[in-house]
C-alpha cells in the first residue's frame, strides 16, 4: 500500500470497510504493519500515522521514537532561520561548528521547533493498585563542554544508577536482545544531553513527569541508561524501595500520560506501557476511544470522529544495537 511514499508529504490510501475486520461492537478494527523490504541494510525510516479512525499502540508493545533529521532541507525545518552561509551561525574551520542555540540568543539555530517533548497517554479503565512504566535505552546521564569550550562526555552531573525495584533477569520482551541487565549505566551511546552538539542537545537530561487524570504528577528523575530497560511505577500497596519507586494513595481511572523532556535529537528511546498508546487529533489532545469502559475526560463527539494524528515519528531503526533491544 505504501510503495512508493512522498519525503516530507502525506501519503493517503482509502480503504473499504471489510466484514472480515469488524468487531463485536460494530466498528472495524486494522492493524498497520511497516516492513523493511531490506533487512540486510543498515537504515532508518521516520514517519507520521493519521487516519479518520482512532490510532493506538496496542498494550504491552514495546516501541521506539525519535527525532533524526537528515539533510538540509529538515534541519531548517527544525531551525527555519537556520544559514550555513552565515559565518556566524556556521564555521566549518577546524571543526564544523554551529553557534550556541543555549546561550546566544541571536543564533541561526534560534527559534527552533523542536523542544525536546514527547507525550504518550494512555485509558486506566478501572482502578488499579500498581501502575508499571518500562523505559528503554534512554541513556541517561549528562554531558557538556569545559571552560574553555571544549566537547567533554559525561560530566558527572547527572548519572544512571542502579533501579532497585526493576526485576531481573529482563523482561519478557528483551530476551533473547542485545538488552543488558538493568543496573548502573555503562558509558551511554549517544551520550544524552552531548555538549559536542549544538544541534542535537536538548536539556535537561531526559526525564518524564507521569500525570495522572487529577492532574497529579509522578517524576522519573532516573529513567534507563545504555540498552537496558528499566521499570518505573506508582503503587497503593505497602511501599518497599526493592518493589516500588513511589507510593500513592490511589490510582484512578481515566486519562493517564508520560510526557517526557529533554529528548535529544538522534538518539532513539523506548517504552513498554500496560495500556493501549491512543493517538491524538489536530490539536495535540488525546482521542479517547468512543467504546472506553470508565467515565474520563473526553472530547466533545465530534472530536471522537475527526482526524487522529499519531505524533509519533515511529521509527524502524535497523542499526543492530537500536533495532535487537525491542525485537
Amino acid at each position: 500500500m505504501g510503495s512508493p511514499m512522498p519525503d516530507n508529504d502525506w501519503f493517503v490510501a482509502i480503504l473499504p470497510n471489510y466484514p472480515q475486520a469488524q468487531t463485536a461492537a460494530g466498528s472495524h478494527s486494522y492493524v498497520l504493519r511497516a516492513v523493511n523490504l531490506n533487512p540486510a541494510g543498515q537504515s532508518s525510516n521516520l514517519f507520521r500515522v493519521r487516519s479518520d479512525g482512532t490510532i493506538s499502540i496496542p498494550a504491552g508493545s514495546a516501541f521506539n521514537y525519535i527525532s533524526s533529521p537528515r539533510g538540509f532541507e529538515n534541519f531548517q525545518i527544525l531551525y527555519p532561520n537556520l544559514d550555513a552561509d552565515d559565518p556566524a551561525c556556521f564555521n566549518p574551520l577546524p571543526t564544523p561548528t554551529f553557534c550556541n542555540l543555549l546561550t546566544d540568543p541571536s543564533c541561526c539555530l534560534n527559534p527552533t521547533t523542536y523542544d525536546g517533548a514527547w507525550n504518550f497517554c494512555f485509558v486506566v479503565p478501572e482502578p488499579i493498585y500498581t501502575l508499571n512504566i518500562w523505559d528503554g535505552d534512554f541513556d541517561f546521564g549528562s554531558s557538556s563542554r569545559d571552560s574553555e569550550g571544549n566537547c567533554i562526555k559525561p560530566d558527572g552531573l547527572d548519572l544512571d544508577t542502579d533501579g532497585p525495584n526493576t526485576p531481573i533477569p529482563l523482561p519478557e520482551w528483551a530476551l533473547n536482545t542485545d538488552a543488558i541487565t538493568q543496573s548502573a549505566s555503562i558509558t551511554t551511546e549517544p551520550a544524552d544531553d552531548n555538549g559536542c552538539s549544538n544541534l542535537i542537545v536538548r536539556p535537561p537530561s531526559v526525564i518524564y513527569d507521569l500525570v495522572g487524570p487529577n492532574g497529579e504528577v509522578y517524576t522519573n528523575v532516573n529513567p534507563s541508561g545504555n540498552i537496558e530497560w528499566e521499570l518505573f511505577n506508582i503503587s497503593t500497596l505497602p511501599f518497599n524501595p526493592d518493589l516500588y519507586d513511589i507510593p500513592v494513595e490511589n490510582i484512578d481511572p481515566g486519562l493517564w500520560c508520560v510526557k517526557t523532556m529533554g529528548n535529544d535529537k538522534q538518539n532513539l528511546n523506548s517504552f513498554t506501557l500496560p495500556y493501549a498508546v491512543i493517538g491524538v487529533d489536530d490539536e495535540g489532545n488525546p482521542v479517547i476511544p468512543s467504546d472506553s469502559p470508565t467515565d474520563v475526560p473526553t472530547l466533545k463527539q465530534w472530536g471522537i470522529i475527526m482526524l487522529s494524528l499519531v505524533i509519533l515519528f515511529t521509527s524502524i531503526v535497523f542499526i543492530r544495537r537500536q533495532r535487537k533491544i525491542t525485537q
